[in-house]
């Protein structure tokens, strides 16, 4: 059990309906199984040697920006602990792109991650300007845009890592 001494607080308790008030200086007693718990990296299961291929391709078809993606930042952002490190992934694609890009990611290397642990919570994955990928455009680009403008260079991409 986790102990968190929270003050005055309101909440929900499981199987209830209703809020209800702690007392300030009460303990509330959180299972550790459902503590919150963030991922702290991407948990891919990628050799080195895909991961070489994988950046090669993004750069053969410029969805990368070279100037500031090098192979070791691409490496450490995709491998390592978020907070270990300051590479960022500065990708060259729109949103529709980028969600395709993550689900050819998820689905050829397995993994754990979530589409929000991979552009919004981990904060390495960035667009062409530097600024974080928007959620809620990335979450609705398979109805506004059922195939991306990379399409074609990502399938390439992803076919050389089987």
């Amino acid at each position: 059990m986790l102990s968190l001494d929270l003050g005055f607080i309101l909440h929900l308790l499981p199987g209830r309906t209703s809020l209800e008030i702690m007392q300030v200086g009460e303990t509330l007693l959180v299972p550790e199984k459902t503590a919150f718990k963030k991922a702290d990296n991407f948990q891919l299961k990628i050799s080195e040697g895909q991961l070489q291929k994988l950046y090669q391709g993004l750069m053969k078809y410029d969805l990368l920006n070279p100037d500031k993606t090098s192979f070791q930042d691409f490496e450490n952002a995709l491998t390592k602990d978020w907070d270990t490190h300051n590479s960022k992934i500065h990708f060259k694609m729109d949103g529709p792109s980028s969600r395709e890009f993550y689900e050819f990611l998820s689905a050829t290397f397995p993994n754990d991650m979530t589409i929000k642990d991979f552009f919004i919570y981990s904060g390495v994955v960035l667009r062409a300007d530097e600024k974080k990928y928007k959620y809620n455009t990335l979450k609705n680009s398979p109805t506004r845009t059922p195939v991306s403008k990379q399409n074609v260079a990502l399938v390439n991409i992803f076919k050389r890592m089987s």
